[in-house]
């Protein structure tokens, strides 16, 4: 089994060369800081209501509600209340399936076969988000609506993927492993194209050709903000770590190649919706996305002092 190089340096030593390499990458993208949402905040009440009769943790329940909450509001600010709680609702069940997936695996194994076999799912959260990813169609064109539930399909056989295939050994040779996982699991295809609701009435042949781009600048984005908390937490189960050892690099430079990649997706999409009305919703996206990981504690950027 292929070992996944950790980072040696003195812990002090670390931070240094995280807190550069996520500032270096926060400023070079841009940033207006944001403000968390307060609990008075409509969204965040209307998913507490709506999913309050699933029996969870509280501590958990509202945590997974506030995330989800905190991604519709920040990153769609400039879109309806109705196009918001969808995708507050929608992130609910993704965030959730997180911790599911550790205890029915088999249930959401069989999900998919449910959803094209006409069959009831076992769980009612199974059910309820089959009628979620429904209610697409509803709030996006026909091209983007596929998108959102088809990646949202792929984020359940991601989960699964991760769940079964766990402690594999990781060839080195797999270079394309770490993208082909993270886009599975990331949903980015579903978040890119939400970013482009009916009401918006921004024409799908407009921006589809940076739909690919966005999703890598999404999941990546979260992976650059993610790793500090997971490098002080020791996990290595994540895309920084398996770059790493697919490239034959030590962690802290795959860090550094991701930022040039996910720079990189940024400058190509912005060129692609240069003077189109896909630009400013695009924007208004990318700062409330870096805002998202600013303002939820559990990424802890507050510690670098960003």
């Amino acid at each position: 089994m292929t070992t996944i190089p950790r980072l040696e340096f003195h812990q002090d030593k670390i931070l240094a060369d995280i807190k550069m390499v996520c500032a270096d990458f926060i400023t070079k993208i841009g940033y207006s800081p944001l403000s968390s949402i307060g609990e008075d905040n409509v969204t965040y009440n209307t998913i507490l209501s709506e999913f309050a009769s699933f029996n969870m943790e509280e501590k958990l329940f509202r945590k997974i509600c506030l995330e989800a909450s905190t991604i519709a509001e920040l990153c769609y600010s400039g879109t309806s209340a109705e196009v918001r709680v969808f995708i507050a609702r929608y992130s609910w069940y993704f965030l959730y399936i997180d911790d599911y997936c550790q205890r029915h695996t088999d249930r959401l194994a069989t999900f998919q076969q449910g959803v094209f076999s006409y069959m009831i799912a076992e769980d009612k959260v199974l059910n309820d988000l089959r009628r979620c990813l429904a209610d697409a169609y509803r709030l996006w064109d026909d091209i983007p609506a596929n998108g959102i539930t088809v990646s949202g399909l792929e984020s359940v056989n991601g989960c699964l993927i991760e769940k079964l295939l766990c402690g594999m050994p990781i060839s080195p040779d797999a270079g394309r492993w770490p993208d082909f996982l993270r886009l599975k699991t990331g949903a980015g295809h579903a978040y890119a194209y939400m970013i482009f609701p009916k009401e918006l009435g921004v024409e799908v042949a407009t921006y589809i050709q940076a739909v690919d781009d966005i999703a890598l600048f999404i999941c990546l984005t979260n992976d650059i903000l993610s790793f500090y908390k997971e490098e002080l937490a020791g996990e290595t189960a994540n895309y920084i770590h398996l770059r790493a050892t697919v490239t034959h690099k030590c962690p802290l430079d795959a860090l550094k190649d991701t930022v040039k990649d996910t720079l990189d997706a940024h400058e190509r999409i912005l060129k692609v919706l240069a003077n189109t009305p896909a630009y400013e919703p695009f924007k208004e996206f990318v700062n409330g996305s870096m805002g998202l990981h600013h303002v939820l504690s559990r990424y802890r950027l507050a510690d670098l002092r960003l």
